[in-house]
């Protein structure tokens, strides 16, 4: 919450600083391959809270590895084993822990922005890390019309395990009944 008002309460500086971000990237190259190994290390912890929170609550996290999705490589932890825990709430657990690590660092990365002085790296790079967990989680991870953490957290919440095949076959009842 105090993130959240910090976020608010700085609204101005934060367009100045994406401004700042963009002439950065813009005049350096370099800026790009940081915004990239930001991006890799986001997803790499993002994996990592999924498998330790697994082994947390009993399960075993058998391969952690690199896959294709969507025609770009990916970053994968098998957490499959959290789908036999017999307490819904353990599976939730292990599906949003990527999604909370995300939020955690991106809030400690907005407090390092704040609290370095504008115009230095350390805050352009701070800014665009909170950016990046801040996006990555709301735009992808947390939306359920894609099969990613959203889709699973919501699956589990509701006790479905086959959300979308079910949604799917049910539009299509509506559909042929219209025609």
């Amino acid at each position: 919450a105090l993130t959240g008002l910090l976020l608010v309460t700085q609204w101005l500086v934060v367009i100045d600083t994406v401004r700042a971000i963009a002439e950065w990237q813009a005049a350096t190259p370099l800026a790009w391959v940081f915004l990239w190994l930001t991006v890799l290390g986001m997803i790499v912890l993002h994996e990592l809270g999924h498998a330790v929170t697994c082994a947390v609550h009993g399960g075993d996290v058998r391969e952690m590895g690199v896959l294709f999705l969507f025609f770009q490589p990916c970053l994968y932890a098998n957490v499959n084993d959290a789908w036999t825990f017999p307490d819904w709430r353990k599976r939730l657990y292990v599906v949003a822990a990527g999604v909370f690590t995300e939020f955690v660092v991106g809030s400690l990365a907005l407090w390092l922005w704040f609290l370095t002085a504008p115009g230095t790296v350390i805050h352009l790079l701070a800014f665009q890390a909170a950016a990046v967990c801040a996006l990555g989680s709301v735009l992808f991870n947390l939306n359920p019309l894609m099969k990613l953490d959203g889709y699973y957290a919501l699956s589990d919440w509701l006790d479905n395990a086959n959300l979308r095949q079910r949604a799917s076959a049910h539009l299509n009842e509506r559909v042929h009944a219209w025609f």
